[in-house]
């Protein structure tokens, strides 16, 4: 079996840092979504349904009317965010007056009107149906899981291989 060179140092602590940053983020935000709000999406908005603490969400299938009380947080401190293209004040607008522009501008907005019936009406209902039984989000969890174990396995042994090669031999 030939001997496998060790992958580039900065590679690995970029992907090490991904792998951390990954776990971070599941930790924080999605693990209390996944497991107490039961993974569910709202089809009126959808962004994940956030439950209240300590209790869990009945299965979603409208969302209350929006008003200043549940109002994202930029719409409750600065009503007019984001009136007329404007973004945060040190930010011009996404989208410019050039050709190009309004080319993509108008090809994401049909995308977007094409594929919005369809995942409001067939993707979130079944995603949520799916996801509310605990053990349907076990088995997911499981699979990731294993994904990511091999992953990191693979990892951990390049950078075992890259600290043994960068040891000077003892004599």
């Amino acid at each position: 079996m030939a001997d496998e060179k060790p992958a580039d140092p900065a590679w690995l602590l970029m992907f090490g840092g991904i792998l951390v940053a990954s776990l971070l983020l599941y930790l924080l935000i999605v693990s209390d979504w996944y497991w107490r709000c039961r993974a569910q999406i709202d089809p009126a908005t959808l962004t994940p349904v956030i439950c209240p603490s300590g209790s869990a969400p009945q299965p979603a299938r409208t969302a209350p009317p929006r008003t200043s009380a549940n109002a994202p947080i930029e719409q409750r401190v600065w009503p007019d965010f984001g009136g007329g293209g404007r973004g945060y004040e040190d930010l011009g607008p996404f989208w410019g007056d050039d050709i190009v522009s309004r080319f993509f501008k108008s090809l994401f907005g049909l995308a977007a009107q094409v594929a919005r019936p369809f995942v409001v009406d067939e993707v979130v209902p079944r995603w949520n149906e799916a996801m509310w039984p605990a053990i349907n989000r076990k088995a997911w969890f499981a699979a990731l899981s294993l994904v990511l174990g091999a992953v990191t396995k693979e990892w951990a042994k390049d950078v075992y291989r890259a600290l043994r090669r960068s040891k000077p031999a003892a004599e």
